[in-house]
């Protein structure tokens, strides 16, 4: 039986050694066994391929003479290893037999006999050169980057030395120095920040058009106070509310198309004050006063009236009690050219005044006051939009608008705008009235956007003209070149593949110099109302408009 049992306990432990070399044989990881004198007992395929061993046979080999260029280094590991001390997890070049080295990644253990003696050492390695490789080309690229920030750093900083010299010299005093230093460092971030803004204006608007002149017409046949009728209604005051914004946008960065007229601004802060009195907390009293003899200006009542309710919005949201009162003063004033506003010549000037009794402002909060999405509001309360707005219309009607405050002591902002002169104050009040559109005559229509061709042709015929609407502006120029007399007016986009409305307008006034065009953008910062009236053509719209909109402005061109 003795015999017996120790036949069976070899066989067990033959089959336990084979299926020892089985798994190590067969390992992903690269993994070969040692017996004291470091003789190779058994190594998986991976270890192979690693280190280039190719088929030679290296059982019974030395590890020191598979691979004599082994540094010393290692080969104390293996003797403390060997001890009974295993090493973990390091990084070293490992020489291989062709010559090339590569990083290895190891651990080392020692493996005990049945006995409880160290019978040998297990290695397994994992070859980490792609990833050294990509490390030091990450830190090679890092330095150079690095290297590029510092160079830029350093042109900036001689630039900036070189601004501070040139104002210093101009200023007598240290003080006002300061601040036309920071005037001027305010105006070129913000310049840098113009040049972002109205980027997607043009896809918006191309969306929104279609959407307003469509539900405008399902609106007008929606039977009033009908379900049908109150839901386009929302509808189309969330057109209108996502066309401001995309106004307010391109206001900030000045290339919003204004229509300047002379206009009075009492009545115009009257009826911000009449809304805001409906909307704001009784507990913030709104206190109005004019001394000014004149408040005629020419402006934008549109954004003037937003410039007025945008610091009065932010006065009542500086108001954290939501207690507190708004003081808006009208008055006139005589203006020297200022320092940092180039628009300010000598002159007289209508001065608006907003002053809140709010929590304030710091200094480094003043310095970015007029940054657009900079805000210092909590939550849904602001975007961050208002005072760049501001800035943006006041620096288009070449005016200027300042700020001053400390914390806890509440903010004044002040707005300065030209008056008109007596010809211009003669004129002073006038509104043009909107006169019913012509239904006579043939419009060509052309824009390479299916939706909006389609509203405009079904908004024209409802007018009572005939509409040839085309989606290509070389086919438009071929039309028109055989039939030019037939059209009464032409109506096309600006931005189109091919051949744009500017370089299509340009050629139908070699065909025939009195059509009417007008020109349609959602954005464009190629051209503006002057510039297209210079080249002949009679309006630009600015898209999207309204029903009653498309018609004043098709009214203009034919009457022009």
């Amino acid at each position: 039986k003795s015999e017996a049992k120790c036949r069976s306990t070899e066989a067990a432990l033959r089959e336990s050694e084979r299926k020892l070399g089985f798994f190590i044989e067969n390992a992903p990881a690269a993994i070969a066994m040692f017996d004291r004198d470091m003789r190779y007992i058994a190594f998986s395929r991976r270890w192979i391929i690693d280190y280039g061993l190719g088929d030679q046979n290296i059982i019974g080999k030395t590890h020191y003479e598979v691979f004599p260029e082994i540094p010393r280094r290692w080969k104390e590991i293996h003797r403390r290893a060997l001890a009974g001390r295993a090493a973990r997890c390091d990084e070293d070049p490992f020489p291989r037999l062709d010559g090339r080295t590569d990083w290895v990644r190891w651990e080392v253990l020692p493996w005990y006999e049945s006995s409880g003696k160290i019978g040998g050492i297990i290695m397994f390695t994992e070859v980490i050169t792609k990833r050294k490789e990509l490390e030091l080309e990450l830190k090679n690229y890092r330095d150079h980057l690095e290297a590029l920030v510092e160079e830029r750093t350093a042109e900036l900083e001689e630039r900036n030395k070189k601004l501070a010299e040139e104002i210093a010299e101009r200023m007598k005093a240290e003080e006002e120095r300061r601040r036309i230093e920071s005037r001027l460092f305010q105006a070129q971030r913000i310049e840098a920040l113009d040049r972002f803004a109205g980027g997607i204006a043009h896809d918006l608007n191309n969306i929104l058009y279609p959407i307003i002149i469509n539900t405008e017409h399902l609106l007008s046949e929606a039977p009033r106070g009908s379900d049908r009728y109150e839901i386009l209604n929302q509808i189309l005051k969330a057109s209108y509310r996502q066309r401001d914004l995309i106004r307010q946008i391109l206001t900030f960065s000045r290339k919003h198309v204004t229509n300047f007229i002379p206009m009075k601004t009492g009545p115009l802060i009257e009826e911000v004050i009449s809304f805001l009195r409906s909307s704001l907390p009784r507990t913030i009293e709104i206190d109005y006063r004019t001394r000014a003899k004149t408040d005629v200006i020419m402006g934008d009542p549109t954004q003037i009236q937003q410039v007025i309710l945008n610091l009065c919005q932010n006065a009542a949201d500086s108001m954290e009690s939501r207690t507190g009162t708004i003081e808006i003063r009208l008055s006139n004033t005589h203006m020297e050219p200022m320092t940092g506003y180039p628009d300010i010549q000598a002159g007289e000037y209508m001065k608006l005044t907003v002053r809140d009794t709010g929590s304030g402002m710091s200094k480094e909060v003043m310095s970015r006051i007029f940054e657009p999405f900079f805000t210092t509001k909590h939550g849904e309360k602001g975007t961050g939009m208002g005072l760049s707005v501001v800035h943006g219309i006041i620096k288009g009607h070449k005016g200027a608008v300042t700020v001053s405050s400390r914390e806890g002591k509440g903010s004044l902002f002040t707005v300065y705008l030209q008056v008109c002169d007596e010809e211009c104050r003669a004129r002073a009040g006038f509104v043009e009235k909107t006169a019913s559109v012509p239904g006579k005559g043939k419009v060509l229509l052309v824009d390479d956007e299916e939706a909006i061709l389609v509203s405009i042709r079904r908004t024209l015929k409802t007018f009572g003209y005939q509409v040839v609407a085309l989606k290509d502006g070389l086919a438009a120029l071929e039309l028109f070149e055989k039939m030019c007399k037939d059209f009464d007016l032409v109506i096309t986009d600006m931005t189109m593949p091919g051949l744009t409305g500017l370089e299509l307008s340009k050629k139908m006034q070699d065909i025939r110099s009195d059509v009417p065009i007008i020109l349609c953008t959602g954005f464009s910062d190629v051209i503006d109302r002057d510039k297209a009236r210079d080249i002949g053509i009679r309006e630009l719209l600015m898209k999207p408009v309204g029903i009653r909109e498309l018609g004043d402005v098709i009214r203009r061109a034919l009457e022009t």
